[in-house]
Parts: C-alpha cells; structure tokens; sequence
C-alpha cells in the first residue's frame, strides 16, 4: 500500500534536475546521460516561495519564533476568540495552578503544551474557550525557600511572609513569560489568577465558613502526618515513599498478666505447665512507637495457639495466630511445639504488661483490621502513632490525648529520663530495643528495606503523630464523591478506577497546616482551649482580608479582627482573653476550592488536565471540596499525563546529570520542537521519555513537514482561490480526485483522534499522511505537470486546488501541536489577508461531491502493483524506463485507460506515467513482450485483491530507445536531432526547438 512505497521522505529542495529522481543501481545501465541544460529553465514552472526550508538553530531559531509570535499576534488571539465566539457554545479548561517557587522545567511544558494543544484545537472548531492560567502561591515549598532567601532555620512570621511574597511574585513572572513563549494561548496580562490575590483569599475563608456549618470541618487531637524536618502536619499528596527506606523490626514478647477461663482450662487439658512464663508475641517495624503501647488487637475471626519454646533456658508459652507458627519459627529460630488451639474471642478478657512500662497493665482488644501476613496476628496499638490505632483506642476509649513526643519528632519529658530528648526515628528507637533486649522481651530484630513515607519538600522521614488539627470529615462526603465520579469521563479509563481506590482508603483529611506562609484558620481560642467562629466573624475577617490581604490576621489587633459586637454572638465571657489561632490552611484546600475561587461556583469545568500525582492531590480535594459545597463533581472530564524522564527511563535529577531545561531545546531548536515532542510522547499516563536522540527524531519528522508544506505553498505561489469549489468547470483529474478524498479522510480521522485527545496518534497521522500519501504518492505523482504543463491548463489548476485544501488540512491538523510553523506558513500564503492568526480560521474538511466510481478501489489495486513495480527495478533510474502492463480485470482495465488518457499526442503525458514513474507506459492487452532481450530490466506475474477477488497481472520493464528531453528530463524524444519532446514543445511553441 502507500504506506509501503518506495520513496519516502520530504520533498527535494526546487530545483530542476531533481524533477529525475534517481536511483543507485547494480545493473547494467544505459549510457550516463549528459548534464542536464539550462536551456530550457525558463519555461519551467518551477515553485516560487520565500518560506524557508529551514532555519538554522540557535540565535536564527529563537528571533524566528519572536517574529512569527508578533507577527500573528499570539498574545491577541484568546481575547479575539472569547470575543468573536460570544454566541457559540464554551468549553472551560480549569487550570491546576503551578507551584510559583521556581523556574520551569519539561514537567511543566508538558502539561501546558497539552492544555494548549486542547485549547487550540477547540478554538478551530468554534469553541469559545475559557482558559484562566493559574499559580498556587503559598505553602511549605515557598516557605523553605523563603527561609533560605532569608539564611536562618526560623523567623518572625511578617518576615517570612514577605520574602515568600517576593519569591512568588519573582517566579510567576519568570513562569509565566516561559509559558507565553511556549505559545500557550491566554490572556497573560489581565486575565490569570493567584492563590494569594485578596479576592481568592477572602473566598477561601467564606468557604471555610461553609463547609464548618454543614458540620463537615472539626478540630480532634488525631494522629496526623507529620514532618519533624518541616515542624508541621503533612497531607497525604504532600508525601514521597521511599522505596528504599531501612527500618528495624522486631518481634517482642510481652508477659500476659490475666488469662481467660477458657485458656486456663484449654492448656491444663493440653499439659501446659501453668507456672511457665506466658508471653503475647507482637511484631512493630517501628519500635519507638512502643512507649506509647495501650493495647494489643487481636481478630475474633482467626485462630490463636500456645507455642512451647525454650527461650533464654527456660520454656514459655507464647501466644500468636495459629496460622503464622511456620513462619514464627523461620523468622525467630526458636524450635517449638503446638499447644492448645482457640479463637480470638477467648482474648477478650486477659491483659499484658505494657512492653516498656511493666507497671502498666494493658488490654487485649478485638479488631478487624488485623490480618494474617507479616508478624504474628496480634497488632501492637498506640493510638497517638497509627491512623487504625486511633480508630481501636476510640471505639475501646483508650487515651488518645498523651503523646510522647514533640514537633521536632522527639521524645517528651513524660516518656522518662532514658528517652527525654532524643529523636524517635534514631537514637530513641535505639534505646527502645536496647531496653527491650536487656528485659528479655526481644524475640529478634532485623533490618528491613519497605516503602516508607517521607516529606516531600524536605526529602527526610515523617512519623505519625497525634495532634490537634482540624479536619474535613471525608467519610460523609465519600458516598456522593464516588457516586458523581460514576458520570465523569477519564483519559486513560482506568483513571477512574484509581481515583475510587484512592477515595475509599482515604481515612481523613488534616487541613491545618502550622506554618507561617498561608490563609489563616479564620479561629479564635478561649482560654481553655474553645474554638470561636460563627457566621458573623467569618464574614468580617472575609471582609477585612478581601480588602487588605491575608496579612491581616498577624498584622491587626484582636479587636479589629474581633470586634466586641462580634464577639458577643460566640457566648465568649467579656473581659476573658481570646487568642488568634496560628494554623494556616492546607495549600491542597486553597488549590482544590479553586473551582470557586478562581472559575467561579457556578461553572462546572470541561475539562481538568494534570499528571497522575494528582489522583490524590487536586482532582481529589477538588472533588471533595465541590461535592461537599454544591453536591456535583466539579469537572466533566479528567485527562491524565505521565511524568518526564531521561532517554532511558530515569528520573531527571541534577546529581545524574541528565536534567533536560525546556530552554536547551527551544533556545536551540524552536518552541515548535519541543511541542510536538509533548504531543508525540506526552499523550497518556504512562511516563515520558526525553533525551538528545528523541528530540532529533522531532526535529526531522518537522523538517519533513516543513519542506512538503514549502513545496505546497511553492506550487501555489500563481494560484488564487477564492472558493472551496474547483473554479473550473471540469472535473479534477482522477489522481486529484483520489487525493481530495484522501485528504477528506485524513482531516476526519485527525478531527476524530483530537476529540479522544489521542494526540500522540495526531502526531503520527500526521506525519504518515505527509510522508506517504503527500510526498511519496501525490506530490511525485504530480511534479511534471505543475512544472512542464502550461500554467493555467486544467492538469495544473487541478493539481493547485487539491494542494490548496491540502494545505489547509495539513495546516488545520498541525496547527494545534505546532502554530509557530502554521502561523509562519499562512502568513507567506495570505501576506494580505485580513484575518491576523490562521487561528481564526474555522475546522472544515474538503467538499467531496464527486468522483468517479470505485475510485477507491481502484486506486488501492493500482496502488499495489506500483509497490510490486519498485520493488521490481528498485536499483534502476526509473526514467529510463518503459513499463509494459497487463491486467485481466475489465474494470481496473478501463481504469488504468483513464488514467492513461493523455491532453497531448505524444508519448509519456499521463497520470498513469507520472504514477510510476517512467517514461513511458503501454497497457497491454496480451502478456508483454520486450522487443529486444537486451533492454530487458524485469518482470513479473502476480495478483492483486480488488472487490474481495483475485485479479491476475503481469508487467515487464524494459529500456526506453528514445531520447531524453532538457525539459521535462523523460526520455521520450523520437525525432532525430530534437532535444525537447513533443508535449514540451506543444506547450513552449516551435520557436524553442530550432
């Protein structure tokens, strides 16, 4: 088929003798013909363009892009489309707001190119679109680097507030104009939005109001994420796992205290000696969380058994699931005997002696997230370190207010003189199995390498810890999140399906945050510890902070903030101190409440466009926020991309050396070769690989697009249509014919793959189409014609009006991905149209209403056997030859006569001839006869499928005895003496062949 021709590649640069393609060959040949004259080139319709091929990398590339974005006037074109498409339908794009602390990297260029490619697109086909660019300006990463900016650990709070200030409004502007230059299309200049802008803030704390009146945000002492590096709470999107992350874990045993009835009897009867030490066998891959030990869980549903083993020289009993006593024995190297066997619910009474504290006697408790798998099947509980902890020390009230240890991840003056001071995670987890060891409860330690959650700012390990926070209740809001999720369609399908998972197993949402840089929890204190919000307060401290900005909160009195007629709707005793709140809030509810602070409430969004971080980040909190306000999904669609990586599946870091800056490639290369990377590789959520070999395989398939669009528009440069009807009252030529309706087909196809956002698949069609079915079979087939026939017969005005439409479709179809080159092509196309942007420009495909019957078909069979024909004579200069054919179907024979029809007498001016190739072609009506053996070059037999059948045919190749034109360079010059053929000299006059 096409796809498998012979000649491929962009079209040669305009120049005559390249009108002869030609050929290595092996075989003998016929004697070199001379260098062509220039006798003729004046009579030659050669194209005429000043597009250029191409432009030189580096300083020449970067002032090329500078030129056509002016030119075209990028920056107008958003305010132009929400102007001119007022009447027609919108689609909204909700932007994701970048993080403003630093430069741009390639993560950032594929998600903005992406959007931009969605947009683009929907502009041609005659959306109004609604793109509002955003940056979420506060939280921890701005924060640290403000500390840094500021050389100290710690600061004042206005201090910090004004150097994160500074770093935002520094880094937006460098983002922001990095975005513009990557010719994303926006109003950059009035219409973008900030996380920090008065207007967002005030919004957050109205909002904040409302979520806390619909009883869906409290204030608990639970255990949350916490960062002793960062000295705050930590959502889970704010999280790393470390995969490699080393932990010590421990079996411990710990003396059971009161033992049930049942197990007193059970064992008497197995002959359990009843004096023997009984130990509880727990497993902890966090040993310093043992200080804080209150139960021991055990599920009512396993069976349980007495183990016999000799352990520092004396035999005990040790309790654990009956099901892990293999493994029990492989993990400790203990040798021991089965005992009597029971259920869990024979625990329910007994006790044990806290693991560090022997003073302390602890409860079993019953729950059903214990398992069988790694450990014993009986789960050591703090309930100030675990999230499943806290839920078992609520429902057994157990003491959830005590934790041993402090913001810096170290443990308190309660958890005794041994452990006071010392960091958790290291010295104190030493101390802990040192203690356990010298009391004899240290079964077996081991270093273990697991997933471990770390900051993801700081890049150091976070613990869990109880504290107190406020909190979204998920759990009232899950049902109607996961049942809207039901209606929203994901790209990849499997999108949804994850973000389900990830919904369901989320326990709560911590949204207080205690750092400096951020919205303030819009809450006052009592004395002892009350909480004071109420409609009337939040509406003033909106009001204040709508006027003035966040600042407010540290800067103004408690009475302004607080005023006392305010004060006294909150039953707040006059002449008792109230004090502010110092939390800020959770950056991940300012960014996922953006959907009314910045689109506004009473717009669902089309389209949401991130990477797949944020399944549990944005989209997440996104949804939550919306369902819990206004009961729908904020957004109709959600399309994932996958992350940036080397060339070799590494993660960019500045250690290994392989960062790819966005700059080394537009610099250098052209903002368009870095989109149509995005395209061509960003499309779905599988990661994205980048790398020196990769972006020179872009530059080339762009080149190849490049020339064939030059040579479009070179062919075009004497051609005026007004109309997207044949401007001449005959119909096209049977080739035009073919390739108006393959390019019909290609503008559907292309048209269909955008919808499904398949822009990788855009990408290839693309340059397949100009490769193949451009280059290879239409632009060859056609070059004697546009150049040697006279200019305004109906061969060449055929030929220009399929290339016009082709043009469009090749332009309509790369636009989105790469407008620089479009733009830069419609401007030397239309110097005076009144239209500024080819963007303004609406998605059409080419009217098609007739051609002739079983075209299609047709070309398909003639298609095949030209393959078979340059695979045939594929080390031939096939010029020189003449191809006899024979096809023994009625139908493609009366098909190849048509196209076999010449507008001239002689000799070799058909589209049939051109189609091949050659010089000349006889369609035979017996098998085909070389006249002299020694011209013979090759033949065949075979068949090609036409209407499901098998149609035989056979050729045979054999040297032209004619002379070779200076004109058209076709060897079919017959008369002695002449050196022009008789077309050529039908078309130039007789004059030109004295």
């Amino acid at each position: 088929m096409i796809g498998q021709q012979r000649r491929t590649g962009a079209i040669a640069p305009f120049v005559h003798h390249r009108l002869c393609i030609k050929w290595k060959s092996t075989a003998a040949k016929a004697s070199p013909s001379p260098k062509p004259s220039k006798k003729y080139t004046t009579t030659i319709l050669l194209p005429k363009t000043s597009y250029p091929q191409r432009i030189r990398d580096g300083s020449a590339r970067m002032e090329a892009d500078q030129h056509v974005r002016l030119t075209s006037r990028m920056d107008e074109l958003y305010a132009w489309q929400r102007d001119a498409h007022r009447s027609k339908p919108e689609f909204i794009l909700h932007d994701g707001p970048p993080y403003a602390n630093g430069n741009v990297h390639v993560g950032h260029a594929v998600n903005k190119i992406l959007k931009d490619i969605t947009n683009r697109y929907k502009i041609l086909k005659g959306y109004r679109v609604d793109y509002r660019p955003g940056w979420d300006c506060h939280g921890l990463p701005i924060e640290l680097k403000a500390l840094e900016k500021l050389g100290v650990q710690q600061d004042t709070t206005d201090k910090i507030r004004k150097a994160a200030r500074s770093i935002v409004d520094e880094c937006s502007v460098r983002q922001r104009n990095s975005f513009a230059s990557w010719g994303v299309c926006a109003n950059w200049k009035n219409d973008v939005y900030f996380t920090a802008d008065k207007k967002y803030e005030a919004k957050q704390i109205e909002l904040f109001w409302r979520l806390y009146d619909a009883d869906l945000i409290y204030r608990e002492l639970k255990p949350v994420y916490w960062s002793p590096s960062s000295q705050t709470s930590l959502a889970e999107a704010e999280l790393e796992y470390n995969e490699k992350h080393e932990s010590t874990a421990a079996f411990v045993a710990v003396p059971i205290v009161k033992k049930s009835d049942y197990l007193k009897v059970m064992s008497m009867i197995a002959g359990v000696d009843m004096n023997m030490e009984w130990l509880a066998v727990i497993w902890t891959t966090t040993p310093w969380t043992l200080p804080a030990n209150q139960a021991i869980a055990f599920n009512p549903e396993l069976s349980y058994a007495m183990v016999i083993a000799n352990f520092l020289g004396e035999e005990c009993a040790f309790l654990l699931a009956e099901q892990l006593i293999e493994k029990f024995q492989q993990e400790t190297g203990l040798t021991v005997r089965k005992g009597p066997v029971f259920s869990g619910n024979d625990l329910a009474t007994m006790t044990y002696q806290q693991p560090v504290d022997p003073t302390i006697e602890c409860p079993f408790v019953p729950s059903g997230h214990v398992v069988l798998g790694k450990g014993s099947g009986l789960v050591h509980i703090a309930p100030v370190h675990g999230h499943d902890d806290y839920l078992v020390g609520k429902k057994h009230k157990l003491d959830l207010s005590t934790c041993l240890v402090d913001v810096n991840g170290k443990f308190t003056e309660d958890a005794g003189d041994i452990l006071a001071g010392k960091n958790a995670l290291t010295d104190g987890n030493a101390i802990v199995l040192d203690f356990l060891n010298t009391n004899g409860s240290l079964l077996k330690q081991e270093t273990i390498v697991h997933s471990y959650p770390y900051d993801w700012r700081t890049k150091k390990p976070v613990i869990l810890r109880a504290s107190e926070q406020w909190f979204i209740d998920v759990e009232k809001i899950r049902p109607k999140a996961l049942e809207t999720l039901q209606k929203v369609e994901f790209l990849p399908p499997n999108g949804r399906q994850i973000m389900m998972n990830q919904l369901e197993s989320r326990p709560y949402w911590c949204i207080s945050r205690q750092r400096s840089w951020g919205v303030p929890i819009p809450v006052f204190y009592t004395v002892d510890g009350r909480p004071l919000i109420n409609e009337q307060s939040a509406s003033h401290i909106s009001a204040l902070i709508g006027q003035n900005g966040s600042d407010v909160w540290w800067e103004e009195t408690d009475e302004m903030l607080l005023p006392g007629h305010i004060r006294k709707t909150m039953q707040a005793e006059e002449g008792h101190p109230v004090r502010r709140g110092t939390d800020i809030m959770d950056i991940w509810l300012e960014a996922g409440t953006s959907w009314a602070a910045a689109l506004g409430e009473e717009k669902v969004a089309d389209l949401y466009l991130e990477g797949h971080d944020q399944y549990s980040a944005w989209f997440q909190t996104s949804l939550i926020t919306s369902v819990a306000l206004r009961n729908i999904a904020p957004f109709k669609k959600v399309f994932v991309h996958g992350f940036a990586l080397d060339e070799n599946g590494r993660k960019m870091s500045k250690s290994l050396g392989n960062v790819v800056e966005p700059t080394s490639i537009t610099d250098q290369h052209g903002v368009d070769i870095l989109r149509w990377w995005v395209a061509q590789y960003g499309t779905g959520s599988t990661n994205i690989t980048i790398g020196h070999k990769i972006i020179e395989s872009v530059k080339e398939n762009l080149l190849k697009i490049r020339n064939t669009i030059r040579f479009v528009l070179g062919n075009l440069s004497d051609y005026q249509a007004d109309s997207r009807k044949f401007p001449i009252d005959e119909p096209l030529l049977l080739v035009d014919q073919y390739m108006l309706l393959l390019v019909k087909e290609f503008v559907q196809k292309v048209d269909s793959l955008y919808t499904k956002m398949e822009y990788n698949k855009v990408a290839m069609e693309i340059s397949s189409f100009v490769n193949s079915e451009t280059s290879s079979f239409y632009l060859t087939s056609i070059k004697d014609r546009m150049y040697c026939e006279p200019q305004d017969s109906l061969q060449r005005r055929s030929a220009q009006f399929v290339l016009s439409e082709l043009l469009n479709a090749v332009s309509l179809s790369a636009g989105p991905i790469v407008p620089h080159m479009v733009e830069e092509s419609f401007q030397h196309a239309n110097p005076s149209s009144e239209m500024f942007s080819f963007f303004q420009k609406q998605w059409r495909e080419p009217e098609v209403t007739t051609w002739q019957k079983n075209l299609k078909e047709n070309f398909g069979a003639l298609l095949e056997i030209r393959d078979e024909v340059n695979k045939a004579c594929a080390s031939q200069n096939m010029l020189q030859l003449e191809l006899n054919l024979r096809v023994e179907n009625a139908q493609l024979s009366g098909f190849l006569e048509d196209l076999g029809r010449s507008e001239h007498a002689a000799v070799g001016c058909s589209q049939l001839v051109d189609l091949f190739g050659v010089s000349q072609l006889k369609l035979q009506k017996a098998r085909p006869d070389a006249r002299d053996e020694n011209q013979k070059v090759a033949q065949s037999s075979s068949e090609v499928s036409l209407n499901s059948k098998k149609i035989p045919y056979s050729f045979w190749l054999q040297r032209c005895d004619d002379g070779q034109c200076e004109r058209c360079r076709k060897y079919n010059v017959k008369t002695n003496g002449r050196d022009i053929c008789e077309r050529c000299l039908d078309v130039i006059g007789n004059d030109w062949s004295k």
